[in-house]
């Protein structure tokens, strides 16, 4: 099943699965092929719609963009359905793929609100480019406005009249020029039976038209008018309504999805208790959604702030919030009783049989709150706190994250008054602003009250780290002074968990690297970041993964002192654990020594690969983050060692962009110690990650000259290994012979010496080079010997690697049973070992197996399961050939469309890889190269 999504941010589905889709020219031009779905787009079109009309040169523009098209498809792999046509391209959609046409259809079918379903906030919000937005996508904002006028023409005004106001009255805020929503207004509250806020409704849409058209309202409108005037209301008396609401804002922004929550919450008669971090706009979210539903409760609205988080005030006594209810219900003083229980009685008889709503904001605890809820179950009760209610039964609990993309990016242009800010400048400045809220409309405000200013200078200031959140202050509003209010309810445990937070050089953290970093115990970290994230101060992403808010831990790194000595703790932490890790995964590798870490430090255990590689792939962006910190401040020690120790990991997950950059920064790190030893076995693992690249000159290179290293060094046995990789390099090179001569060298050399740990991988590359000379049983003879070894030294990861790549051989040999047998037996053990590189690379094998003998199912079956295992990892070869033997079996089941595009998927990967097999594919294709 595929699915491609433009009525909002654009996604790519596959299978169930989201296809990550490369922003900048990829992603624009799929958004310009996906609106003009089956139809042809010339290459000039193109060029001038992803240069916007500025395209230095037309030729060069023309051949970038064939660029832009092999990456798009590559990006999409299986969703792929751009097509080549004459002069151009197009977007080949089945049936049912793309949520616009489906959208037409449904309108067309008169099924207008299933329609409007499918928006998900404005189209293709997530693509930079201002001309698309202007011819494009305005005009299909304006199509959804008329198909949402012709939903309520089409609804029964009688019958659902009061469900349509509190959507109408937002929609008349929103677009107060546009006439046919407030005719639809109109009608809904005359329908309800609401005749004066129909007149009011009127009156207000005049003003509006007089003052910024100097129009007086259309004859439709006239007409209404002139209805309700003339209508008679039986005299019944005027009922003056109690409404203790704040104003609503009338640039409130979004939350479409947590306002039909709460409209939920309304119908079941539940408490809605709404938390978020500071800054998240929990109180403009309440006000807005007691107004939106205030329709629907005629007797009262009421709003109290219960100063939880007040700066410079204690949390309103329970006691006194009474009162104040009482007071705004219109109970005189002399009523109101003096104790607690009499208060909560009076308050609770005088709601009875009412239908209001009530706001309760900024609530420190369930405590302050419980006595406050009215009996009547008419009511709707709004309570927000930064502090989560657990403890508020009978309750619906709803966090407010901070707002995505393009709703920020929406509320930043409408309070900066700066309609002229292109796409890419509103998300670098939300991006800036942390998507929060408060931070969004203090930023917006100053970029709006100060003409001189343009929106880089403003980026340039909130760029500046040590100054950005001084950007997000005015008046009494200050995104700092929010922080520390609920930094001041914390414990000193708790704020010294917090601070050191602040310290962190990744993204998140876990009880572990929480206690490198604070000095605490694990299970107290553990305990701390759970009580940090029901006060909102901690975000939870993942279970046990605990991060803080980017401004909020500008405000972590403001309260903490600078600790060296914790962030070397944190880089000890993590290099004993990628050391333990690198040791489950290759329990049989012979390793330098490393930094000896701190014995008092807590590490996760774990003794086989599986656990290993989930913290690897929990922990790889933060380990990143790390080397890369090491390097910049003077730690080289822990620059090149982490790097040593993860380049088997990189290859386990083929996570080759990571191993690369990892190494390269390593590299510089042994340089700059004058550490050769260490120097050589950083080239070797940076040599790798450019083999598994396809880039094999430089991984040549590097190995060679790791080899020199090491050979001055007098270590001829890491010599004789290096040999083996040299080897392995030249056969992916197609120099079988010259390969086959380093890989025996370097296999006879191990065995002389007696060191076993390695010489498996050494003669598994000189088989493979064998098979490729056509030499097969003598392959098979070394596959058998590499086997021997493996098992010798207990090495599972060897022996499965020799038992996949000995089914080839077998294969050729017309063995199949054998190669069979040879490659599942790996396959079971590469996935017990969590390889998902290995695991890709005997599927792919078992997968070619099946389709030699005609099993095309089965073989297809496997493919995608090569696909599938290493999903987004960077390691290509696997990729191709799973992309190539899956073309040849679309092609001998009769679907040569499908085969002609995996094909050329394959052509595009083996092309990277400077390999010939590009060529004999392109020839299947009869493509002219």
């Amino acid at each position: 099943m595929i699915r491609f999504n433009v009525l909002g941010p654009l996604e790519v589905w596959h299978g169930g699965r989201r296809v990550p889709v490369p922003a900048g020219r990829a992603r624009l031009l799929l958004a310009v092929l996906l609106l003009r779905a089956n139809q042809p787009v010339s290459a000039d079109e193109l060029v001038d719609r992803l240069w916007d009309g500025e395209a230095p040169n037309p030729d060069r523009a023309k051949a970038t963009l064939q660029m832009v098209v092999r990456r798009l498809r590559q990006a999409l792999g299986e969703a792929n359905v751009v097509r080549t046509t004459t002069g151009g391209y197009l977007a080949d959609l089945p049936p049912g793929a793309l949520d616009l046409r489906e959208f037409r259809d449904l309108v067309a079918e008169g099924r207008f609100a299933e329609a409007l379903e499918l928006w998900r906030g404005t189209p293709l919000s997530d693509v930079a480019s201002d001309s698309l937005h202007r011819d494009e996508v305005e005009p299909l904002l304006e199509e959804r406005l008329g198909v949402l006028e012709r939903r309520f023409d089409a609804e029964p005004a009688a019958g659902l009249g009061p469900d349509l106001v509190a959507e109408l009255r937002s929609l008349t805020k929103q677009h107060p020029l546009r006439e046919r929503f407030w005719a639809q207004l109109l009608t809904a509250l005359r329908a309800s039976g609401r005749r004066a806020e129909a007149l009011t409704a009127y009156l207000e849409m005049r003003a509006v038209l007089t003052a910024e058209l100097g129009v007086e309202p259309g004859p439709e409108l006239r007409a209404l008018h002139a209805e309700l005037l003339a209508e008679d209301d039986g005299g019944a008396p005027a009922v003056r309504l109690r409404d203790h609401l704040p104003r609503d804002l009338p640039d409130f922004t979004g939350r479409a999805e947590e306002l039909a929550t709460v409209a939920r919450v309304a119908e079941r008669g539940l408490v809605c208790a709404v938390d978020g971090m500071a800054g998240v706009g929990k109180t403009a979210f309440a006000v807005h959604a007691a107004h939106l539903l205030a329709d629907r409760y005629p007797d009262g609205r009421f709003y109290i702030d219960l100063h939880g988080y007040t700066e410079g005030r204690q949390p309103r006594e329970t006691r006194d919030a009474l009162a104040v209810l009482l007071y705004s219900l219109g109970v005189p003083r002399e009523r109101v009783p003096v104790g607690l229980d009499e208060r909560v009685a009076l308050w609770r008889s005088e709601m009875a049989g009412l239908r209001a709503v009530v706001v309760l904001d900024n609530a420190f605890d369930a405590v302050q709150v419980r006595a406050l809820l009215p009996s009547a179950p008419g009511c709707l009760v709004i309570v927000t706190s930064r502090r989560r209610l657990v403890g508020l039964d009978g309750s619906h609990a709803l966090s407010l994250p901070v707002l995505p993309g393009p709703v920020a990016a929406d509320l930043f242009r409408q309070v900066a008054g700066r309609s002229t800010l292109d796409a890419a400048t509103l998300a670098r400045l939300v991006e800036l602003c942390g998507h929060l809220p408060l931070a969004i409309r203090l930023a917006a405000a100053r970029l709006n009250h100060r003409a001189a200013w343009t929106a880089e200078y403003l980026i340039d200031r909130m760029r500046d780290e040590r100054r950005r959140l001084r950007e997000f202050a005015a008046d009494d509003r200050d995104v700092a002074s929010a922080f520390a209010v609920s930094y001041r309810t914390l414990d000193d445990v708790q704020r010294r968990v917090f601070r050191a937070l602040g310290r962190h050089v990744g993204e998140d953290v876990d009880r572990y690297s929480g206690a490198a970093l604070s000095g605490l115990p694990a299970d107290v970290v553990d305990d701390v970041l759970g009580a940090l994230v029901e006060v909102n101060l901690v975000e939870e992403p993942r279970q046990g993964r605990f991060r803080l808010h980017d401004l909020v831990r500008h405000y972590a790194q403001e309260t903490a002192e600078p600790d060296d000595a914790a962030v070397v703790r944190l880089l000890d932490y993590y290099l004993a654990v990628v050391k333990a890790g690198d040791e489950a995964l290759y329990p049989n590798r012979a390793r330098l020594p490393v930094r000896e870490p701190d014995a008092s430090l807590e590490l996760p255990g774990f003794t086989t690969a599986g656990p290993a590689v989930e913290w690897f792939e929990a922990e790889r962006e933060n380990i990143a983050a790390a080397v890369g910190h090491a390097a910049r401040h003077g730690l080289d020690e822990h620059a090149w060692q982490l790097p040593y120790l993860l380049w088997g990991f990189y290859y386990h997950g083929g996570h080759v962009s990571d191993w690369i950059s990892t190494h390269e920064t390593a590299l510089a790190a042994t340089e700059r110690l004058g550490d050769d030893r260490a120097r050589a076995r950083v080239l070797s693992g940076l040599a790798g990650g450019y083999w598994a690249s396809g880039r094999n000159e430089e991984a040549l290179s590097q190995f060679r000259e790791a080899y020199d290293l090491m050979e001055a060094d007098g270590d001829h046995v890491t010599a004789a290994v290096l040999l083996g990789n040299i080897c392995a390099c030249l056969d992916h090179m197609g120099r079988h012979e010259e390969a086959l001569e380093h890989g025996e060298r370097g296999a006879r050399i191990q065995m002389e010496k007696g060191q076993l740990a390695n010489v498996t991988l050494t003669l598994c590359n000189v088989a493979s080079s064998l098979m490729k000379l056509g030499r097969h049983e003598e392959s098979i003879e070394r596959y058998r010997e590499a086997i021997a070894v493996s098992v010798q030294v207990r090495d599972e990861h060897a022996e499965a690697a020799a038992f996949m790549e000995m089914a080839q051989p077998l294969s050729a040999l017309g063995r199949e049973d054998e190669a069979l047998a040879a490659a599942m037996k790996a396959l079971a053990v590469l996935e017990r070992l969590a390889d998902a590189t290995g695991t890709a690379e005997a599927a792919t094998i078992v997968a070619e197996i099946h389709r030699k003998e005609g099993r095309l199912d089965e073989a297809l079956d496997y493919f995608r399961r090569t696909l599938g295992t290493l999903d987004q990892a960077t390691i290509p070869w696997s990729h191709a050939a799973a992309l190539a033997g899956m073309a040849d079996v679309f092609d001998r089941r009769g679907d040569r469309a499908t085969a002609v595009e995996h094909w050329k998927r394959a052509i595009d990967l083996y092309e990277r890889l400077d390999s010939d097999r590009a060529e004999e594919l392109r020839a299947r294709v009869g493509q002219d190269g």
